[in-house]
């Protein structure tokens, strides 16, 4: 943990010297994730993490950041922002300073830089750690277990949307099998076949909470989950070995039964529903766990060979997305599952020519 503790930087009148002090320059920021309670004190600290380390800083700098973040995208200048924002470009630029000092401005010539296989593996070992991170933390199943008065129907639309991702996944896995060559190939055909079938244990999960089998198998999936398995298609088809990456961001990094019993326990006493209706759903997760899919990453790291620039920015981008998909997924299934006096159908229904 590193820590930073000057003043505001948007108060600040010290000299910028890190980067070229034309406020014609158009800054650009590399991946930064912030954390802060939203109740923070003014001494209460927060938090920066990018792929190189994570900072802790004062809360002021979060403010001040998150005021001209949106703008720097190498399509504003200083000078713009400093418009846009109403701040003074020279507080601008020694705003910027702070920020080069620890990398998070992205580089200028950056497509010239040489990429060695270690730093390749090495950044998006991290990135995808970090990412994996800010997914469970968002994701609508701790929503649900923080008692913020999410309905019992949000948690069975949880599940159902669960059914239709682990059936649908084994398929787009398969997709980036068929493509691959040599031991990758091998790697991959594996992990397709070892998640056949999983979602018997969604369904026997959705027939604890009072859902009829027939109706789950029927019904269609939100269109945020059709997307994450678009985009996974997408991604793994085009680099079959950015499925190692899925994976370590996808699945349990973790199994401990303890905890799992614990969230078991807190979702029975909000939710009225049998401490064990979720048995089979965690099932799942141990059977990968101890297949090891939470490892094939680290464990076939040889096998991610990509050192071009241009297949690794669309690589790392179609990950992106398809961590956003995830948190998309959440808002749709409050926003679908949660007002069903709103005439929506439950289970959602699959659209038929005879039906219009």
């Amino acid at each position: 943990m590193h820590s930073i503790k000057e003043d505001s930087p948007l108060n600040s009148q010290q000299e910028f010297t890190a980067v070229d002090n034309q406020h014609s320059w158009c800054p650009k920021l590399r991946e930064n994730i912030w954390h802060m309670q939203a109740d923070a004190k003014v001494d209460d600290p927060a938090f920066l993490i990018t792929s190189n380390a994570k900072y802790e800083l004062p809360p002021q700098y979060v403010r001040g950041f998150l005021t001209i973040r949106p703008y720097c995208t190498r399509h504003n200048s200083v000078a713009k922002i400093a418009e846009l924002t109403e701040t003074k470009a020279d507080d601008l630029m020694a705003f910027f300073n702070t920020f080069s000092s620890i990398d998070l401005l992205h580089p200028d010539n950056s497509a010239a830089v040489p990429l060695e296989p270690d730093r390749v593996i090495h950044s998006l070992s991290n990135i995808v750690d970090i990412w994996a991170d800010e997914l469970h933390a968002v994701y609508i199943a701790n929503e649900l277990v923080r008692g913020e008065g999410l309905s019992k129907s949000i948690l069975i639309g949880w599940m159902m949307e669960m059914y239709h991702y682990v059936k649908d996944f084994p398929a787009a896995l398969k997709a980036g099998a068929d493509v691959a060559e040599g031991p990758l190939k091998k790697v991959l055909q594996r992990y397709a076949s070892e998640e056949l079938g999983h979602e018997i244990f969604v369904l026997e999960t959705l027939e604890n909470l009072g859902v009829c089998a027939d109706e789950v198998r029927s019904s269609a999936p939100l269109v945020s989950t059709r997307t994450i398995g678009l985009l996974l298609r997408e991604l793994v088809t085009l680099e079959p070995a950015a499925t190692l990456l899925a994976a370590a961001l996808l699945e349990a990094a973790d199994f401990n039964e303890q905890n799992i019993g614990l969230y078991q326990q807190k979702l029975s006493e909000l939710y009225g529903i049998s401490p064990e209706a979720l048995a089979p759903y965690f099932k799942h997760q141990q059977i990968d766990f101890e297949l090891g899919h939470q490892r094939l990453l680290a464990d076939n790291l040889a096998l991610i060979d990509i050192v071009e620039l241009d297949r690794l920015d669309a690589l790392i981008n179609k990950l992106h997305d398809l961590k956003h998909a995830f948190e998309l997924q959440s808002l749709e299934i409050k926003a679908y599952y949660g007002e069903p006096a709103n005439g929506k159908y439950l289970r959602r229904q699959p659209m038929t020519f005879h039906g219009i």
